[in-house]
């Protein structure tokens, strides 16, 4: 299973697109919410119904393969300040699985040692020095089992990248799907 994780901020189109294509790939993605509530308010005033919320994560946790996490100003530091979702990204990490961040999301790898030494991206003015990896400003950037992106207009690349990473073989089929 593949758990992309809904804060209170978080950014739709960062959220639902990978939702969207992954699903198209027949890859078993779920949305999580990281509070006891499955509706989730985004950045511009949506609620977004998740698939389930942090409880039901922790009953699955023991499948997930990947993790996701969609940008948003405040929806990216709901995500880093939640303790239990960065010890599970750090675990994943450790575990060589695969750790993907849009927009402003990747500041939460930044900030709990995942991207030193990595190449990386994000919104301009969210890299950091202090992350120890080397941002390239690029729309999506992959570095082992790390896999980041710039913002929403990245979402599509940022999606097809991961699919290309554990379904290489349906991304032909979503390609043309979307007219890519």
């Amino acid at each position: 299973m593949i758990a992309i994780f809904l804060a209170e901020g978080f950014e739709v189109c960062e959220a639902l697109t990978q939702i969207d294509l992954l699903r198209r790939a027949r890859l078993d993605i779920k949305s999580f919410s990281i509070t006891d509530s499955k509706d989730v308010l985004s950045s511009h005033g949506v609620v977004v119904k998740s698939d389930g919320n942090w409880s039901d994560f922790e009953n699955e946790k023991d499948t997930c393969e990947a993790v996701i996490l969609p940008g948003g100003t405040k929806g990216s530091e709901n995500l880093g300040n939640f303790a239990p979702l960065c010890d599970f990204i750090k675990q994943l990490n450790s575990e060589g699985k695969l750790c993907c961040a849009i927009c402003a999301a990747p500041t939460v790898f930044g900030k709990n040692g995942i991207l030193n030494s990595k190449n990386y991206t994000c919104f301009p003015g969210f890299e950091s020095p202090e992350f120890g990896g080397n941002y390239t400003g690029e729309s999506f950037a992959h570095d082992g089992n790390i896999i980041t992106g710039r913002a929403m207009n990245s979402s599509v690349d940022f999606a097809r990248e991961i699919i290309k990473t554990l379904a290489p073989d349906k991304l032909q089929d979503v390609d043309y799907g979307i007219q890519y």
